[in-house]
């Protein structure tokens, strides 16, 4: 299990980031394809009996840098309850309690933000009484034109006296690139995919949102553990996890810095590691980890 000490409350709220395709209770996405990461929306509980031939419906409101906002109208647009409405709390969620289906079309609005339309989504597993359905909004600005190749540079915070010297600073070659998400307006979801050294199958990139000169990264699996993990020797396994945000001149982005707050972990086992991270303190031969804020993430354009 991949340990939580600071910065946890914000971290969640950061990786909460799902765009018009919650589900229920589904599993969570394989960090082999990064995406928006996903968490339930928790600040809204369920009312003790639902009213008959009535559905729940949860879900939250962000910005595409996936921030989340407060305020934010969102409205039943057709179907037997259109013109429902209710706006997000502090946190972004919102519940509202109705006869709907899957046809039913919503939309979420802001000031300042361009409106977005979306319909309920369930994943297996899903509880029949509820559905899902999240917005992410764009800004009006143009999202900065950050795809391209860059060299990224992971330093520690130079409180991190328990991690090895030579695992403080990491490099590696970088890939910028459009997701496939369709929530997400054009080139304002990407994923940043890593090379140039031996990662753990399937932990090399991160999640990076946009909104005009806005952008978040996002490297941590749903709050509950890394997308990025180097193996630097055998059974020993260096492990980013976190997320961070920053703005950006608004042409040609040539340099992208920021500090980060998350854990990074170096963990040496006894034998290889299984299909996914995990590093239990009772089965590891030497495990440090620093888990603080002011890390240090940058991206250099090649």
């Amino acid at each position: 299990m991949f340990r939580h000490v600071v910065a946890r409350a914000s971290l969640v709220s950061l990786t909460a980031a799902v765009a018009l395709t919650v589900g229920c209770d589904g599993p969570a996405p394989s960090p082999l394809a990064p995406t928006a990461p996903t968490t339930p929306v928790a600040s809204m509980p369920p009312p003790a009996v639902l009213p008959a031939g009535s559905i729940q419906v949860r879900g939250f409101v962000q910005d595409t840098a996936l921030r989340r906002l407060s305020g934010a109208r969102v409205e039943v647009v057709d179907g037997p309850q259109a013109g429902t409405s209710t706006t997000t709390n502090g946190s972004g969620d919102f519940l509202l309690t109705g006869t709907f289906d899957d046809s039913v079309t919503f939309r979420a609005s802001k000031d300042g933000h361009i409106p977005a339309t979306g319909t309920l989504r369930c994943a297996p597993r899903c509880d029949p009484g509820y559905r899902g359905i999240s917005f992410a909004l764009a800004v009006f600005a143009p999202p900065a034109p950050v795809a391209g190749d860059y060299t990224v540079t992971f330093t520690t915070n130079t409180v991190c006296t328990t991690l090895p010297q030579a695992v403080r600073t990491r490099s590696y070659a970088a890939t910028i690139t459009p997701s496939s998400n369709t929530a997400f307006p054009a080139n304002t979801l990407f994923a940043v995919k890593l090379s140039g050294a031996r990662f753990f199958a399937g932990y090399d990139a991160l999640t990076l949102g946009v909104a005009g000169n806005d952008l978040t990264f996002v490297f941590t699996e749903g709050g509950h553990g890394p997308t990025v993990v180097e193996e630097v020797g055998p059974n020993t396994y260096l492990a980013f996890e976190g997320s961070g945000s920053t703005s950006v001149a608004t042409s040609g982005v040539a340099t992208i810095s920021m500090f980060f707050s998350g854990a990074i972990d170096h963990c040496q086992l006894p034998s290889a590691m299984g299909s996914s991270y995990d590093c239990p303190p009772n089965r590891a031969v030497a495990l440090a980890q620093c888990n603080t804020g002011g890390h240090r993430l940058m991206l250099t354009r090649r």
